[in-house]
């Protein structure tokens, strides 16, 4: 037993002293060195020693970051609204976009409705897409021969916006490739920036609308075509022809007045929003939302006719604008409105100011509720001032009066309070 054991153990021995040995000798001969596969995935090392480097300036959560970019890094989403999602280059699965984070070639980006996002590719360009959108971004490069960043942008379906900065000039230029077309955007003016709507329709046609500035617009086959503000392009489903067109003047809003306030107890007023209408629109946008940008929008309606009626509004801020619809070429939105509505079912204070004793028919009675209520002395309505103030004169009889004054407010609650006054007249 004892002679067996010590066969094992030296044939282990062997074993591991071969192995060993093995091992130097791969070490030797075979060097330590970059995988089959990573030499297939990399650049060579002159080329990658050759690579320009730059700063990207990128806006997210609302600060400025200097990025640096290897290339690979495209763009930041800079902001993010509800539904965003975002599928890597490569990537199989959809996620969920967080705001800040840095985009890549080929990335893709969609929203869903009531949802936005903004695509930073540096300080003078971003690009907005609306909701039901989708975008796959492409990467920001030199043009040797125009001496121009191109910012590629392949947009699939939906609507997209965007911003080149006055600074870069011609510098900038935004290719936007649809299901049958393709065109390319450069700012026409250094005085101001440069902004523009980009909408995907239904017929796979695109329309470009400059809304500030000015834009010289290429379509793939060559054709070019100065876009001044106010003014669109619509870009053929083929691709084959740009045709431009003024956009209608924006409606202006007739009711409600900027700031009205609507005072409600259970149920919530019907409100009905007017705008001027236009006769160079077929139709109408009407937007209402629960902030200024428009971001959180509670309503994005087209319409025939310059009005909406809405009865079932929470209480909060609203804010809301039309915008005038011909074919498919939209204008500016008119100017916004905001309004209140203020869910209330407490009755008004009221507080009486007067002598039990009256020595005169005559006798004044005053008192203070909430402002803006209605208040009736005896039956008779009296003028309550903005603080809320208000005074009557009563008719007395010789002997005990008994006057009931009643106080409304805005939302229909009442309060009311029983003054009791002995009249003893000389």
């Amino acid at each position: 037993m004892l002679t067996g054991s010590v066969e094992t153990v030296l044939v282990l021995a062997l074993m591991l002293g071969f192995a060993w040995l093995l091992l130097k000798m791969l070490d030797e001969f075979f060097p330590h060195g970059t995988g089959f596969g990573q030499l297939v995935r990399a650049e060579s090392p002159t080329a990658a020693g050759s690579r320009t480097r730059r700063d990207i300036v990128v806006s997210a959560d609302g600060k400025r970051a200097r990025l640096r970019d290897s290339g690979q890094v495209v763009a930041v989403l800079a902001e993010t609204r509800k539904g965003v999602m975002l599928k890597s280059a490569g990537a199989l699965a959809w996620r969920r976009a967080r705001q800040g984070e840095l985009l890549r070639d080929r990335d893709a980006v969609q929203t869903f409705e009531a949802a936005a996002a903004v695509i930073e590719f540096d300080p003078d360009t971003r690009l907005r897409l609306g909701e039901n959108s989708l975008v796959v971004i492409r990467r920001l490069e030199a043009d040797p021969i125009f001496r121009r960043r191109r910012a590629f942008s392949m947009m699939v379906e939906g609507e997209l916006s965007g911003r080149i900065a006055k600074d870069a000039g011609g510098d900038v230029q935004i290719k936007v490739a649809t299901a049958g077309s393709e065109a390319a955007i450069t700012a026409a003016t250094a005085r101001e920036d440069t902004e523009f709507n980009i909408r995907v329709n239904p017929d796979q046609s695109s329309v470009i609308t400059v809304t500030r500035g000015a834009a010289d617009i290429v379509a793939a086959g060559g054709e070019r075509v100065r876009v001044e503000t106010h003014e669109s392009a619509t870009l053929t489903a083929a691709g084959n022809g740009l045709a431009r067109r003024t956009a209608p003047p924006p409606p202006q809003p007739e009711a409600p007045p900027d700031g009205q306030r609507y005072d409600y107890r259970e149920l919530p007023p019907r409100v009905t929003f007017r705008w001027r209408a236009s006769d160079a629109a077929e139709g109408y946008r009407f937007q209402l939302a629960r902030d200024v940008d428009f971001q959180d929008r509670v309503v994005d309606a087209r319409l025939s006719q310059p009005r909406f009626v809405h009865g079932n509004l929470r209480a909060g801020d609203y804010y809301w604008r039309a915008q005038a619809v011909d074919d498919w070429l939209e204008s500016d939105f008119g100017p916004v409105r905001r309004l209140r509505l203020v869910r209330d079912t407490e009755p008004p204070p009221l507080k009486l100011d007067f002598a039990a004793l009256a020595t005169a028919p005559d006798w004044p009675l005053g008192g203070r509720t909430e402002p803006g209520a209605e208040v009736r002395v005896a039956g008779v309505a009296v003028t309550v001032a903005a603080d809320g103030r208000f005074q009557s004169t009563l008719s007395l009889q010789a002997g005990m009066n008994t006057v009931v004054v009643e106080a409304v407010d805005r939302a229909g609650n009442v309060s009311f309070r029983t003054a009791r006054i002995k009249g003893v007249f000389p």
